[in-house]
């Protein structure tokens, strides 16, 4: 069987995760190989940053740096990604995540470049 990545995309609170973590418990009901990932980690060290960002702690988002922002949400997926770990391949997992490598935070940050 070939490997498969499922994604949920959509605007925050429209239950992503939610029907993220439903497939992800149905598919390890069924024995298959499953993993669940969530983006952003708020538990690791670059997710509590993401989470301080959004919380308006370092200034309103808007007017943090685009750049910083992006930093901190790929420092997040860095560290997320490194838990896949080399020996599980694409093979026959099957993989479920409410967000990945989003474009939508990049082009949200890109739109406060100013040329």
């Amino acid at each position: 069987m070939k490997g498969e990545f499922i994604v949920f995309e959509g605007a925050d609170g429209t239950g992503k995760t939610t029907q993220a973590k439903l497939l992800f418990d149905y598919l390890k009901k069924k024995k298959k190989n499953a993993v669940f990932f969530s983006f952003p980690n708020y538990k690791s060290a670059w997710g509590k940053i993401v989470r301080r960002y959004l919380d308006g702690e370092f200034g309103d988002v808007n007017q943090v740096s685009p750049y910083l922002a992006s930093i901190l949400y790929a420092g997040d997926r860095l560290l997320e990604s490194a838990k896949t770990g080399s020996g599980w391949g694409w093979g026959s997992w099957l993989f479920a995540t409410d967000t990945w490598l989003r474009i939508s935070p990049i082009r949200q940050q890109r739109l406060k470049i100013k040329n």
